[in-house]
C-alpha cells in the first residue's frame, strides 16, 4: 500500500488552521514515536493504495452538531483541501450530521445504529473523521461494531475527554482546549475593577457539560469576584438582560445552543447579538 506523506502534512496543516471555534488546537496527539497528527495513518493505516486502482477513498465525517452550523462547512472545507493534493486518486467524502450535541438519549442512540448498521452494511468507509467530542465518543463507544477497524482522526475532542478514555492504536486526532480561567484571568486583568462576572451559557445537553466545566475552573475566582449564571435564556430576554448589567461586570460567553425552551442556536450569532447588546465588556472562548 502507498500513502502520500505530502497529503498528510497538507491535512494537518489545514485541520491545524480551523480555529473558527475560538478554541486551542493541540496536535501533540499520543501517537507512538512522537508522530504528529495524522502521521500515523502513514505506519498504521493503508491510508492510498496503488494509484493503478480504480477503487475511490471513500471518508465519512461525522458532525457532532446539525449541518446549518457553519462550522460544520469549515471543517469540510478545510478536509476537502487537504484531499484536494492527492489528483491521481478519486477520494469521496460522505457526511452525516446526528447532531449528538443535542440528542444522545438511549431510544435517539438505537435508532441511529439501526440506521447505519443498514446503511454501511455492505459497504464501509476507510477513513472516518469525527469533529468535536459528542461524535467521537459515539465512535469510541460504537465504532468497532459499526465499522470494526476502519481508521479514526478526530477533530476538537476535548483533550480532558480524549485523555480519560483508551483507544485502539488505529485512532488519533487534534483535541481542543477551552481555558476558561485563562479567559477570565485575561479579563480581570484588562477591568480590574470588576466585581462580578456574567456567564452566559445555554441549557443544551454540550451546553450543561460546558456549564459543569466551567463551574470547576472558576470555583477559585469565587474569593475575587460574584458570578451571574445566565443559563438557557430566550435571546429576547438574554439580550435585555445583558443591556442592563450593573457596572463593574464582565461578560463572559461559554456557549448557547439551545435555550430553556428548547429553541436551537448558532453560537457566533449569539454571540454576536449578545456583543451589540451588552453594556458590558464580551469575552468568549
Amino acid at each position: 500500500m502507498i500513502c502520500s506523506r505530502g497529503l498528510i502534512k497538507r491535512i494537518l496543516e489545514h485541520l491545524h488552521g480551523l480555529r473558527r471555534c475560538g478554541m486551542q488546537v493541540d496536535t501533540s496527539t499520543r501517537v507512538p514515536g512522537g508522530m504528529r497528527l495524522l502521521l500515523v495513518l502513514l505506519v498504521c493505516t493503508p491510508v492510498f493504495a496503488a494509484p493503478g486502482e480504480s477503487e475511490p477513498y471513500e471518508v465519512l465525517v461525522l458532525h457532532s452538531f446539525r449541518s446549518s452550523l457553519p462550522v460544520n462547512t469549515d471543517w469540510y472545507g478545510g478536509i476537502v483541501r487537504g484531499f484536494s493534493s492527492e489528483a491521481d486518486r478519486l477520494v469521496e467524502i460522505d457526511i452525516e450530521a446526528p447532531d449528538l450535541s443535542r440528542f444522545g438519549d438511549a431510544d435517539y442512540v438505537s435508532n441511529l445504529l439501526d440506521i447505519y448498521r443498514y446503511k454501511y452494511r455492505d459497504q464501509k468507509p476507510h477513513l472516518i473523521i469525527p469533529t468535536y467530542t459528542p461524535a467521537y465518543k459515539f465512535l469510541l463507544d460504537y465504532g468497532e461494531e459499526l465499522f470494526p477497524g476502519v481508521p479514526i482522526v478526530f477533530c476538537g475532542a476535548d483533550s480532558r475527554f480524549v485523555a480519560s478514555r483508551e483507544r485502539a492504536p488505529h485512532i488519533t486526532g487534534v483535541t481542543s482546549h477551552r481555558d476558561i480561567a485563562g479567559t477570565l484571568e485575561l479579563a480581570l486583568q484588562v477591568h480590574p475593577g470588576t466585581q462580578r462576572v456574567a456567564v452566559i451559557v445555554g441549557s443544551g445537553i454540550m451546553d450543561l457539560q460546558f456549564e459543569h466545566d466551567a463551574r470547576q475552573v472558576l470555583e477559585p475566582f469565587g474569593e475575587r469576584v460574584g458570578f451571574m449564571w445566565l443559563r438557557g435564556l430566550p435571546l429576547d430576554e438574554l439580550i435585555d438582560t445583558v443591556s442592563k448589567l450593573p457596572e463593574n461586570t464582565v461578560m463572559l460567553y461559554l456557549v448557547q445552543l439551545q435555550d430553556r425552551t428548547g429553541k436551537t442556536y448558532i453560537p457566533i450569532n449569539m454571540l454576536e447579538a449578545v456583543s451589540l447588546a451588552s453594556n458590558a465588556p464580551v469575552y468568549g472562548l
